[in-house]
């Protein structure tokens, strides 16, 4: 509700408020009224009755005692009325010019279309339907593998881990063959060779662990024989490989032995390579040490592959895929992300401005319907008011015909019954408050 509106409503409804209509009545400002019209009433009574309606009140008494507060009355209500209208014009007007839920599905649809058209113009790069592609495809490539792998994940295990484990089967088998090696060769082709032994020995191990591992998946039926035969190759490969760095070892070892004793079939004395007493042990025992070593770091070493590796190949690198496709997606996506941050934020700044315009209007409205109330306490007092005048007045006209008749006319008698004088002066002269709602209709006014 504008300050205008508001204020000129308000002064109607004070000045309203503040007008007392049973203070403005003329007959109240005839004293001798009643006195003549109640003398005019028993001259006038025909065969010495007078009439009275169903609530034992003559004509003279609704002319003098109601009607005159019944039109004060409606003429305040007829003022109530238009006050009234001017406020549920002032309430419409204010309903009119903001409606709540208007603004706010209005605000809604618009933020609905520009995250639709920032989503869109997102949608529409080709990065972004290759990084869809890619993290889509990466997941469902994940999903299968840990479907197959019963819903068990990858093993956790770090790669830098696994890498330093295998780095220590080289170094293991440097310290076992590098002695050997240096008392054939020059130090650097000892060192190479060594070296060489040792990434032997450490690749065996991974891929050995790692057939034993995925054997199921490498080696199944479902398999095209192409690609089991290659897996089998692939196996044999690796295994020749180290058949061969265990004979060179071996070799060099009973070379080495060979020459350190001078012997050709056996050694009399000395100790062995795990420092205990040769006792007359053969060369040949003493290879056999050397190899059991370079086996059991092997073996060791494809315990170690068999636990970093999973049933299903491919298993680990498929989440790592998915987890890099789903960070390269969700990079791409900040932009939109902060761009529909901005968009709620807007948004939220606009629901905020219209809350609290909807608050004032709430505020205004509840004026409206306090002024409201107070008119209706107004009238409700008015009418009470009314109600008690009305009986005095009735009281004091009855009193007056009494009074006149009982010298003009002593025998007069009241009503249908035909009450004597001393008995309709006991009557109790009263209006119910029904009663003036119905002489207030202007259709009853005489």
């Amino acid at each position: 509700m504008s300050e205008f509106k508001k204020d000129e409503v308000e002064r109607l409804v004070k000045d309203l408020l503040n007008f007392d209509p049973l203070t403005e009545i003329p007959e109240r400002k005839q004293p001798d009224l009643v006195e003549r019209e109640a003398s005019k009433e028993v001259q006038n009574a025909p065969n010495g009755q007078l009439l009275l309606d169903e609530h034992g009140h003559t004509m003279g008494m609704k002319q003098i005692a109601v009607q005159p507060v019944v039109r004060a009355l409606t003429a305040w209500r007829t003022r109530r009325h238009s006050v009234t209208f001017e406020l549920a014009q002032a309430s419409e007007s204010i309903r009119i010019a903001f409606q709540y839920e208007g603004e706010k599905q209005k605000l809604l649809d618009q933020k609905q279309a520009e995250d639709s058209a920032a989503l869109e113009q997102h949608k529409s790069s080709g990065k972004y339907r290759e990084l869809e592609e890619a993290r889509t495809r990466t997941a469902e490539r994940y999903d299968r593998f840990l479907a197959e792998n019963q819903g068990k994940i990858p093993t956790s295990y770090p790669v830098t881990l696994y890498v330093a484990a295998l780095f220590g089967v080289g170094v293991s088998e440097w310290f076992i063959n590098y002695p050997t090696f240096r008392e054939a060769y020059v130090p650097f082709v000892a060192g190479a060779a060594t070296f060489l032994v040792a990434a032997v020995f450490a690749a065996a191990s991974h891929f050995h662990g790692q057939f034993l591992r995925q054997r199921l998946r490498m080696f199944g039926d479902f398999l095209q024989k192409r690609e089991r035969r290659n897996n089998m190759l692939f196996l044999v490969f690796v295994t020749v490989f180290l058949a061969g760095a265990l004979f060179l070892v071996g070799y060099e070892r009973y070379e080495f032995i060979q020459k350190q004793y001078g012997l050709t079939t056996g050694l009399t004395a000395g100790r062995d390579l795990l420092g205990a007493d040769g006792g007359g042990d053969p060369i040949i025992s003493r290879v056999i040490q050397t190899v059991a070593l370079n086996l059991f770091v092997w073996f060791v070493g494809c315990i170690l592959s068999y636990l970093f590796h999973d049933p299903i190949p491919g298993f680990k690198e498929a989440l790592r895929d998915r987890e890099r496709a789903l960070e390269a997606f969700q990079k791409f996506n900040r932009p939109l992300e902060e761009q529909l941050k901005q968009i709620k934020a807007k948004f939220d700044d606009e629901l905020r401005k219209i809350e609290g315009r909807m608050k004032a209007q709430g505020s205004a409205l509840k004026e409206i319907d306090i002024l409201i109330e107070k008119l209706d306490h107004a009238e409700l007092g008015l009418i009470d008011r009314a109600v008690h005048e009305i009986d005095a007045s009735l009281s004091s006209y009855r009193n007056s015909l009494v009074h006149v008749a009982s010298h003009m006319r002593p025998q007069m008698t009241f009503g249908t019954q035909k009450l004597p004088i001393d008995q309709f002066q006991t009557q109790r002269m009263r209006l119910p408050k029904s009663e003036i709602e119905i002489f207030m209709n202007p259709n009853r006014m005489q």
